[in-house]
């Protein structure tokens, strides 16, 4: 048995321990530096300190704003691992996107009848800036992507069958689904198989049958979470969940939440598909324009539309719904287009396929990117290997400096670095003498290693520089075990997520009609011109205790620790 026949024989198992190598050796480097990952992740300290698993509360008071199941993963996992950190809480969305990857290459390999396209379609979709990024944050982004492709996939193999039975595998993905975000996770999937069983000329009213039972028995589990918390958390839960999940929809939140107009979500799909993008953009040149100015874009387009392969047609259905339904509401950010990118992944597989074998000057472009990405494998270490030299030489109490001489960091930092200018370099040479599409695998493989080294080289120092825990830790060293930490925050549902995390959940809102007679108080260098007169007109005695002398990556200011007593 050759290599060929071994690796066609184990692909699964490689394109799980690719994607695994590209997420798990990563996972807890790098610090909390954004107030998104510690948000979440103190949900599941607060259900672990608590034991309260359905409506827990943070910062003394906070409920969440999503459902639990980003948390009960996070504090199940923790509960194995000793603790909640950086890299339990991460763990689930690794998870899923590993799991969706290779769900992705099983799928394309079974429906679009070639291994390759399969697998070219799921390195594609890990390899792209926003999937990789998605896939290595504690959000609840990738596990409700992961969640809705899952069962996209599911209510295809379910209609192929022939409409047997029930979909159970996808409704127990739709009801994950709606505990990790919301309603979402249920309404795309069944709208999209609905569209695509039309176009395949599915009866309407059996198909809405199937997709609506399939919906409400997905449902079912989630309303029952709905009710428990609603008997926690009253009124103040409802007018949460209802603004979360509905006035988001409709534009009727009672504050502005990423509004942005419809064209940010294809200015969002051009940066999130980086690299891939430029190879777009390179392959327009060469694109059928003839066929096209010769085609009725009404009628021609519908009907070579619906003589598309079931799975290009299915692809096609997928990304045009999720992209037109995001576009509705005024609430747009990058992470909400998560679930097009395996079925544009498809489309691009598609793409380099066609340029691979057509004419010269198609293939010339293909080789073309290759020796961009295969340059820039090179250029990135050389520019990183004198940034690191330069800051060497300059490190005298210049921040910069201290933080350039740090990257690469620490053995692996290195290692991954000369393996990135060597897998560059092999590419360039490869562009000599192999065909495009050979050539156009090796400049993927080198886009990973790309990814590695960020990972495991550069991100770790720039974020850590970012990070508010080395507040935290010197609150905890001022602070006493047994004294009370209060926070106060000018912005309203803004809070010090990352200090709070750091402190496993000690810091109090400071809530000033209701003041205690002492305590600790963390606040920003301006919100202090704000509180500190307050405190005083009722009587507080103020001292500064601590002055960070770091900007918050949650408030964008100074941090200051004071002391406050009646």
């Amino acid at each position: 048995m050759n290599i060929t026949d071994i690796l066609r024989r184990h692909s699964t198992l490689i394109v799980l321990i690719l994607l695994s190598l590209t997420f798990l050796p990563w996972l807890g480097m790098s610090l909390f530096n954004t107030k998104g990952e510690p948000r979440e992740a103190i949900v599941a300290v607060s259900m672990l300190q608590s034991g309260n698993w359905i409506l827990p509360e943070s910062f003394g008071g906070d409920i969440p704003y999503k459902p639990p199941f980003l948390a009960w993963c996070i504090a199940v996992i923790s509960l194995i691992t000793g603790g909640v950190t950086e890299f339990s809480s991460r763990l689930p969305s690794a998870i899923a996107v590993i799991a969706m990857g290779v769900a992705t290459y099983k799928f394309f390999k079974r429906h679009s009848g070639s291994r390759r396209r399969g697998g070219m379609t799921a390195l594609v979709l890990v390899s792209c800036i926003e999937v990789w990024r998605a896939g290595m944050a504690c959000r609840v982004d990738m596990v409700l992507t992961a969640c809705i492709v899952g069962a996209l996939y599911s209510l295809y193999n379910y209609r192929n069958s022939g409409y047997k039975g029930l979909p159970w595998i996808a409704i127990l993905l739709m009801t994950m689904g709606m505990l990790t975000k919301g309603p979402v996770a249920i309404f795309l999937p069944c709208v999209c198989l609905g569209v695509f069983g039309l176009l395949r000329g599915d009866k309407f009213w059996p198909l809405s049958g199937r997709m609506a039972a399939s919906g409400l028995l997905a449902l079912t589990v989630p309303a029952m979470w709905y009710v428990a918390a609603w008997q926690i958390g009253g009124q103040e839960f409802f007018d949460l969940a209802w603004e979360e999940n509905f006035g988001r929809l409709t534009g009727t939140m009672s504050y502005e939440s990423h509004v942005n107009p419809w064209w940010y979500n294809i200015v969002t799909l051009i940066a999130g598909w980086l690299p891939y993008t430029l190879l777009a953009v390179m392959a327009l040149p060469v694109a059928r324009w003839k066929v096209l100015a010769h085609t009725s874009w009404i009628g021609d387009s519908w009907r070579r539309m619906r003589r598309m392969h079931p799975a290009t047609l299915f692809a096609t259905v997928c990304a045009g719904v999720i992209f037109v339904f995001y576009c509705i509401p005024s609430s747009k950010r990058s992470v909400y287009l998560l679930p097009m990118y395996p079925f544009m992944a498809y489309m691009l597989t598609l793409l380099v396929l066609w340029m691979a074998n057509s004419t010269l000057a198609a293939r010339r472009l293909l080789k073309c990117y290759c020796g961009i990405i295969a340059g820039l494998a090179v250029a990135v270490p050389i520019v990183l290997i004198y940034a690191h030299w330069r800051g060497v030489m300059l490190m005298v109490h210049e921040p910069l400096a201290s933080l350039l001489a740090n990257i690469p960091q620490g053995f692996v930092g290195w290692g991954l670095t000369l393996i990135c200018m060597g897998c560059g370099a092999q590419t360039l040479y490869l562009l000599l003498c192999r065909k495009p599409l050979f050539c156009f695998n090796a400049a993927v493989a080198t886009t990973f290693v790309m990814l590695w080294l960020t990972a495991g080289g550069v991100l770790p120092v720039i974020l850590g520089a970012k990070s508010d825990r080395p507040v935290a830790e010197a609150v905890q060293q001022t602070v006493p075990a047994d004294a009370e930490i209060y926070s106060w925050v000018s912005t309203d549902m803004l809070r010090y997520y990352t200090v709070n995390f750091y402190l496993h959940d000690r810091v109090r809102v400071l809530n000033p009609e209701s003041l205690p007679q002492s305590g600790h108080l963390l606040v920003g260098e301006s919100d202090r011109e704000l509180i500190e007169p307050l405190l005083s007109e009722h009587g507080y005695e103020v001292k500064e205790v601590l002055n960070s002398n770091h900007r918050s990556c949650d408030t964008r200011q100074n941090i200051l620790l004071l002391t406050f007593k009646k």
